[in-house]
């Protein structure tokens, strides 16, 4: 598995023209082969000279499958309309080999709704 995780600082006066395109690019996304989860959050406005900050946590089967992401035609008009718009791009990626889930036990994580058989709790 292959983990990925990005920050884009992109030109805040572009961020409400990119607010529907992130939105379209998670879903045809989520619809890709070898994809197993795709997070695209706005961490900050930006403004008075400061950049609008993207960040970006994939979760791909392959390095192959996010390679064919990444030449999607999705993100190849996201490019082609929105390359101005982009300041910066950190992106690195993580060869992951041994996931799990994280025991979430004890009083600070009591009454938190978790998904039967995940994260420790019992399937019920």
């Amino acid at each position: 598995m292959i983990i990925a995780l990005g920050r884009a600082e992109v030109d805040p006066a572009q961020l409400q023209a990119l607010r529907p395109v992130l939105r379209d690019i998670m879903r045809c996304t989520f619809d890709e082969s070898g994809c197993l989860s795709y997070s695209a959050a706005i961490e900050s406005e930006g403004g008075d000279g400061f950049p609008a900050v993207i960040t970006f946590a994939e979760r791909w089967a392959s390095e192959a499958d996010m390679q064919c992401h990444a030449e999607s035609p999705h993100m190849l008009a996201f490019v082609e309309n929105f390359g101005e718009a982009i300041w910066s791009v950190d992106l690195k990626i993580y060869d992951a080999s041994a996931e799990r889930s994280m025991m979430l036990t004890g009083p600070t994580f009591a009454k938190l709704p978790l998904i039967p058989g995940l994260n420790g709790s019992s399937a019920q």
